[in-house]
């Protein structure tokens, strides 16, 4: 069986509500935030190191009132945190189909959805581009106003334009050298690469289940590697790994008996190799709610609190580093993953 000693956990934070998203920013001038959305709060935190590196602290940057669950979150790339310049800029999907964007201390509503909001996704370039998929099988593709910080609440009037799926969507990712497109995946299984300046899908794909019973496609994520458009999703008990434009996954394996809820690729230089799965459902028997897998290895290293069976409900990474972050129940966790992962 794998061994817990390739992940370990170098720093936690108690919260003031259970989170329900955790999101590292991506972007490399404030890659050290890292947002949650509890209950009704959304809180920044930024992650610090000792002078010598042997330690790691959250320390809280902000936390905004939203007044509904969090449920997606995703960072500008406007946001930046550094001695020079303090922008904090991210958008929150809400259970209740609203979307609101934190700006600068600010609280704007950007619209809604009629259901449930289970992604969204800044475009990576085209900063004032934002889509969003929801229960009620819609993509939106939003259009920030210029100069945020001269908008207050009723002057702050996003555009939409939106697409029918054939699904609930759950997912939906933007890549940094891919300006016009968005991936955007279903619950159904189908995947797609959308160009929201032509407004068309350029790509798609059915992705389909060999397991007993009905298939559902739980979540989905780009790679950010830029030598090839590669993509993952969890759907059962496994993983399915694509290479566009191959229509037959190029790797498959086994994720967690109970069902994954979450994949994401790290984003660091093994962000074509590497990436995790987590179950929001463990057993009693369940060695560990995230694994970390690559797919040139065998065995996944098992990741977390092994000694509790909490619920993992979200987990993000690093840009840069080997860090993964989880939030379990009300805490926030950062695992530092080793070894058999790179």
């Amino acid at each position: 069986m794998p061994s817990h000693q390739d992940a370990r956990v170098v720093a936690r934070l108690d919260l003031p509500q259970p989170a329900h998203v955790v999101e590292f920013c991506p972007h490399p001038q404030a890659e050290d935030l890292i947002a949650w959305g509890g209950d009704t709060i959304v809180g920044v935190i930024r992650k610090t190191q000792t002078a010598d590196g042997s330690q790691t602290t959250f320390t809280l940057v902000e936390e905004h009132l939203v007044g509904a669950r969090a449920t997606a979150i995703s960072w500008s790339p406007s946001t930046t945190f550094s001695s020079e310049s303090q922008i904090i800029r991210l958008v929150v999907g809400c259970d209740n189909g609203k979307i609101f964007l934190i700006d600068q201390g600010r609280v704007l509503l950007v619209g809604s959805h009629l259901d449930t909001i289970n992604d969204l996704s800044f475009s990576f370039t085209e900063k004032h581009t934002l889509a969003s998929v929801s229960e009620d099988q819609t993509l939106c593709i939003w259009t920030l106003p210029d100069n945020l910080h001269h908008h207050e609440h009723g002057s702050f009037q996003p555009t939409c334009a939106t697409s029918r799926l054939s699904s609930p969507g759950v997912a939906v990712r933007s890549h940094p050298d891919r300006s016009n497109l968005f991936m955007v995946a279903e619950k159904s299984g189908i995947v797609r690469f959308y160009d929201f300046r032509q407004d068309e899908t350029v790509w798609s794909v059915l992705l389909r289940d060999d397991g007993p019973g009905p298939a559902i496609l739980r979540d989905a994520d780009w790679s950010i590697e830029k030598s090839l458009l590669r993509f993952g999703a969890v759907i059962g008990s496994k993983w399915y790994i694509w290479d566009f434009p191959h229509l037959e996954p190029i790797r498959a394996g086994h994720g967690h008996e109970e069902g994954a809820h979450q994949f994401r690729w790290a984003r660091n230089k093994n962000g074509e190799t590497v990436f995790a799965t987590a179950t929001s459902a463990p057993s009693a028997d369940t060695a560990a709610s995230i694994k970390v897998h690559n797919i040139d290895h065998q065995l996944p290293v098992h990741v977390g609190d092994t000694s509790s069976k909490a619920r993992v409900t979200s987990i993000s990474w690093h840009r840069s580093a080997n860090l993964l972050a989880s939030a379990n129940r009300s805490r926030l966790l950062c695992h530092s993953i080793q070894s058999g992962s790179s």
